[in-house]
């Protein structure tokens, strides 16, 4: 009778060392996936744009164009105005654009014309938008306020 009790206790200490090599295994298992999917999540930091397209052209009585920021693949739209397109690094003073702009875009039509610049601020593409118009006075034009805020993270 004293043999069984040895040989139930090496049955459950064997079961039980064969328990904690699995669970370590399954623990490094995990260990591993947890740094896969921790670069996986690492985003990377795209290249924002500013661009136009044109709806109606300038020969359509009401002619129309969209301001899109795009990041990587993604458009997101800013805003709809009259006319627009580039506006050249050279152009930035006249229309109080700074000169840390990565990019402008704006045009003028019919009196008044809309503005907007492209900033970055750590992870993030801010647009900014400004108007103009005519006869307005000098300290009453191009105040830039934020119009889209968007994550540059991938």
């Amino acid at each position: 009778m004293k043999k069984l009790p040895a040989f139930l206790l090496g049955a459950l200490l064997s079961t039980t060392m064969a328990c904690e090599q699995k669970t370590g295994e399954s623990s490094s298992s995990t260990d591993s996936s947890a740094v896969v999917e921790s670069q996986a999540a690492k985003k990377v930091k795209a290249v924002p744009q500013l661009i136009c397209e044109e709806i109606r052209s300038t020969d359509d009585p009401i002619p129309r164009s969209v301001v899109y920021l795009v990041i990587g693949a993604e458009k997101v739209f800013v805003d709809s105005v009259s006319v627009c397109g580039s506006i050249d690094a050279v152009d930035y003073d006249e229309k109080k654009i700074p000169k840390s702009a990565k990019a402008a875009v704006g045009g003028w039509w019919a009196g008044a014309g809309d503005y907007y610049y492209l900033v970055e601020e750590g992870d993030e593409a801010v647009v900014m938008y400004g108007w103009d118009q005519e006869e307005s006075e000098p300290k009453d034009t191009y105040q830039y306020k934020e119009k889209k805020r968007v994550s540059l993270l991938q």
